[in-house]
């Protein structure tokens, strides 16, 4: 071997070990082998599961078809169309209830590194991306990257990737709730709240003791929302409630302080209370809530932004979260013992 052929040598090798240093000082992200992980299979495998007529959508805090960022804190599992967080989420582990953890991202932009929540004795996670991703092992084989960006709180274990199909069909689980946002509205009111209904705009209740239906169907009208004082709904029977909210803007500022329940917006993983649905319907909107929130939220072809702490499911096209939110799956809407499928 001549001495030109081991000088090129020499300088290859040295410029592969100052890459990963270079790389790493400078923030530029280095895939190293790229790997293989097992196929996703189908969401309905996982989930199969009666879950009324919210479906699949109802056990994901957040359920968009379009795109989600992440921009605070969200205490919840994600399923998106398309995904750019810069900060971390996953459902924290609190009561040891939670038992499986699934998010979906199906095309991800951008991820924190860490994102979701290490597995324990309580918890197993599933985390599941589409065919376009990349993955690469890192740390000598005991860690893994996605994207270039390594996977601090995940194993290998847990992660699966699209292959022949993917793992949820955002385009056939929409317009089933397309459907059901309709359904819902069509249901014959229990009772209609409008502005006119408070006898004190600034001690505002809407009490339902005294309704005796499984299902409590209220029309609320959008401006009662837009209002700035607190709005108290009290359920003392448990009973599952959806608020169709009526006369919608095609921009709704949401500046009404939901307390449901005497309930403070809060992490956990007990979600048998939570009761309370909001269906705005399926024309489009940008809806901001500007005040802290309760309730599931279905708007299938709106974009959500979300201001203030919101506990609930998040169901539409776009979803921006600017401030910290809390998984809290609906109890299942059962509408004449039939279910959307």
């Amino acid at each position: 071997m001549t001495k030109s052929v081991l000088k090129s040598m020499r300088l290859l090798l040295i410029i592969l070990l100052i890459i990963p240093t270079f790389s790493s000082l400078f923030g530029i992200k280095v895939y190293a082998e790229d790997i293989v992980v097992p196929e996703s299979g189908s969401v309905y495998d996982d989930l199969p599961a009666n879950y009324g007529v919210l479906g699949i959508a109802s056990q994901f805090h957040i359920f968009a078809k379009g795109t989600s960022k992440l921009n605070a804190h969200t205490n919840g599992n994600i399923a998106s169309a398309i995904f750019e967080g810069e900060v971390n989420f996953g459902t924290n582990i609190h009561e040891g209830l939670v038992s499986n953890e699934i998010d979906y991202l199906e095309s991800v932009k951008t991820i924190n590194s860490s994102s979701e929540i290490p597995d324990n004795a309580t918890r197993k996670t599933k985390f599941v991306v589409g065919v376009n991703n990349q993955f690469s092992s890192v740390d000598n084989g005991n860690g893994i990257a996605l994207n270039g960006t390594k996977l601090d709180h995940l194993k290998n274990a847990d992660i699966f990737q699209d292959k022949n199909k993917k793992y949820i069909d955002f385009s056939s689980e929409f317009n089933k709730l397309y459907a059901t946002s309709d359904q819902l509205y069509s249901q014959k009111p229990n009772l209609t709240i409008t502005n006119d209904s408070f006898d004190d705009p600034n001690k505002r209740v809407i009490d339902l003791a005294s309704q005796t239906s499984s299902n409590v169907f209220v029309n609320i009208d959008a401006s009662v929302l837009a209002g700035n004082t607190d709005l108290n709904i009290n359920n003392p029977s448990n009973k599952i409630v959806i608020m169709n909210v009526t006369n919608s803007q095609s921009n709704l500022d949401i500046a009404s302080k939901i307390v449901y329940n005497g309930r403070s917006n809060q992490e956990t993983e007990n979600f048998s209370d939570a009761n309370i649905s909001w269906n705005f319907g399926n024309d489009t909107h940008t809806i901001n809530f500007n005040a802290p929130f309760q309730g599931t939220v279905l708007a299938p072809n709106s974009a959500i932004i979300v201001n203030q702490n919101l506990d609930g499911s998040i169901i539409a096209t776009d979803v921006d979260i600017k401030a910290e939110t809390h998984r809290w799956d609906p109890n299942p809407i059962i509408l004449n013992g039939a279910v959307i499928l």
